[in-house]
């Protein structure tokens, strides 16, 4: 199933820089540590992941996964490329 809304999506610009990328956040800098290390994707590349999971968000297939008291929780896999892979 398409995520609902996906074409709506939005991507928190803080989000991305302050946590997903920040190597110096308490619980992002593990995934901070695998965005660079796997696609080379840092803070300066962030408008560049933004768009990816947008796409993601737009086209990907989505599964339901839980509920929370703020709304549906969906999981999106998608194959993202880079110089150093994907």
């Amino acid at each position: 199933m398409k995520l609902p809304n996906g074409d709506r999506a939005v991507v928190d610009d803080a989000k991305l820089l302050r946590y997903v990328l920040n190597p110096e956040h308490p619980r992002g800098r593990h995934h901070a540590y695998l965005f660079k290390r796997l696609l080379g994707i840092d803070r300066h590349s962030a408008p560049r992941l933004k768009a990816a999971l947008q796409a993601a968000a737009r086209e990907g297939e989505a599964t339901l996964r839980d509920s929370s008291p703020h709304g549906q929780i969906f999981e999106i896999r998608t194959v993202m490329e880079s110089a150093r892979g994907r």
